[in-house]
């Protein structure tokens, strides 16, 4: 053969038959090598995006799952303003069947995609005290339940009821009978005595020595003698009792009050005294020019249907406040209430002070509801009783006193512990959200608790004493109620 025969032409150069079998193999070779690294990379590339869209649906899941218990919380928190404003009777049932159940929102939009259904049911153990809120709340085809349990009482119930207390407050030689409750710690410097059940959400109680001028979270001492520095607890159990529930208070608004049924609006401050007795009785004088005294006694007309709310809104009219000024004695129900600061002026009472627990009212039962959206000043122009002439200082103060953007204030004059503890007498409720005295004590009072004489710290109530026929009907659920959040949870996915 000829060398031409013995060739072999690959692209343009000649080979032999051994070389281009070997080139042939490795080029097979490299192919198939290709093959696998590509079908490596797919699938190294299928498992990223796979891992990708795996980690980004569980993403999304978690995403929806947290979504749909913040929906389900938005019903729930929903769920408990509106109870603020409507309280539910439901008959309650402690058997197995399905209880009694108010459903105040179902299937409410939240958003695009989420909806919530409150369902609201009663305690079989405390009926019309204590609810059960299952607020389920459903987001992207997930769903979640909270549940939580509220307690509701009534403002009234309490002699006295506060946010917290003033840094600058302490109980002292103050007696109260009745309920007493404190979000904050109570702080207490002397020997005040509590007659009723006294309740903290704080886990400590603050305690000042008279005699040492110690501070510090004291033991509760049990010498419950009269004459030592310890303050003295009475009732069952034993009091006082910490960590427990806070009460959820009103929003310092009385803008509803000026729109109820039975509303006086008055925009001009004014000094009222009622004349309960005297002439003419059932009627009351006011000023628009100062107090209303012998040398200015003012306009006189006849007392409002029982029942009326007296509404004071000044707006800019005034720029002194108090809107308006009351004091005397009152034979009907009626209601005070103001925007702005409201000022009581010597005694403001019932004909039958002393006794309204026992009904001894007569014919008539007279009831007094104060509320104001700042504060409740007790003015120094204090003017006695007739029974304790030789007590200027001495006032009797009966009805519900509610401050719901501030405090109740006593000025110096009527707190002058040392001297007469007993100056101010309530009867009634107190209800602040803060405890503070201090806008009305001299300025020589206020500073280091352990700087101060003895007889100038304290609580500014020398005596008071819960009314028990205070119902606080006058006012919408939302002033007069108190709510208590007993206990929440949140469920994977429905409680069982």
């Amino acid at each position: 053969t000829t060398a031409s025969s013995r060739a072999f032409l690959i692209g343009d150069e000649k080979c032999g038959l051994g070389r281009c079998l070997r080139m042939t193999k490795e080029s097979g070779f490299v192919l198939i090598s290709s093959y696998i690294l590509i079908a490596g990379l797919l699938t190294a590339v299928f498992s990223y995006f796979s891992r990708s869209f795996y980690d980004f649906d569980l993403a999304q899941r978690r995403l929806s799952r947290l979504q749909a218990l913040y929906t389900a919380e938005s019903g729930a928190e929903r769920a408990i303003e509106g109870m603020k404003g409507t309280i539910p009777v439901l008959q309650p049932d402690c058997g197995q069947s399905n209880p009694s159940t108010w459903t105040p929102y179902s299937n409410t939009n939240l958003g695009t995609e989420g909806t919530y259904t409150v369902r609201i049911t009663n305690d079989c153990t405390s009926p019309n005290q204590i609810y059960w809120i299952r607020s389920t709340g459903t987001f992207d085809n997930v769903t979640r339940e909270m549940r939580l349990s509220v307690r509701l009482t009534n403002f009234a119930n309490y002699a006295i009821a506060s946010d917290h207390m003033d840094p600058d407050t302490y109980f002292h030689s103050a007696a109260i009978h009745g309920a007493v409750h404190i979000n904050g710690p109570i702080q207490i410097w002397g020997w005040p005595v509590f007659g009723g059940g006294v309740t903290s959400s704080a886990s400590e109680l603050i305690f000042y020595s008279g005699y040492n001028n110690q501070d510090g979270h004291s033991p509760l001492p049990e010498d419950n003698d009269i004459y030592t520095d310890y303050p003295i607890w009475q009732g069952s159990p034993p009091y006082p009792l910490l960590n427990q529930p806070r009460i959820l208070f009103p929003p310092a608004d009385v803008s509803s009050l000026k729109l109820g049924r039975g509303t006086q609006v008055v925009n001009r401050k004014m000094w009222i005294e009622f004349n309960r007795e005297g002439e003419p009785a059932g009627s009351y004088n006011y000023s628009t020019s100062g107090p209303v005294t012998e040398a200015n006694p003012g306009t006189n007309v006849p007392m409002p249907e029982s029942g009326t709310t007296l509404f004071f809104d000044v707006g800019d009219r005034d720029a002194v406040q108090p809107a308006v000024v009351i004091g005397g004695i009152l034979d009907r129900d009626l209601t005070i209430a103001s925007p702005h600061d409201i000022g009581i002026d010597g005694d403001l009472r019932y004909d039958c002070y002393e006794t309204p627990r026992l009904n001894d009212c007569g014919p008539v039962d007279p009831k007094l509801t104060v509320v104001s959206a700042k504060n409740i000043l007790n003015l120094a122009n204090a003017r006695p009783y007739s029974r304790f002439r030789d007590r200027e200082n001495y006032r009797i103060l009966n009805g519900a006193f509610i401050a719901l953007g501030g405090g109740i204030t006593v000025d110096p004059v009527a707190v002058e512990y040392a001297v007469a503890p007993e100056s101010l007498e309530v009867w009634g409720s107190v209800i602040e959200h803060e405890i503070k005295p201090k806008l009305a004590l001299a300025e020589e009072s206020i500073g280091d608790p352990a700087s101060r004489p003895l007889g100038e710290a304290g609580m500014v109530y020398g005596l008071i004493f819960h009314d028990d026929r205070l119902d606080l009907a006058s006012l919408p659920p939302s002033m007069r109620q108190a709510m208590s959040i007993l206990s929440w949870e949140a469920c994977d996915g429905t409680c069982a």
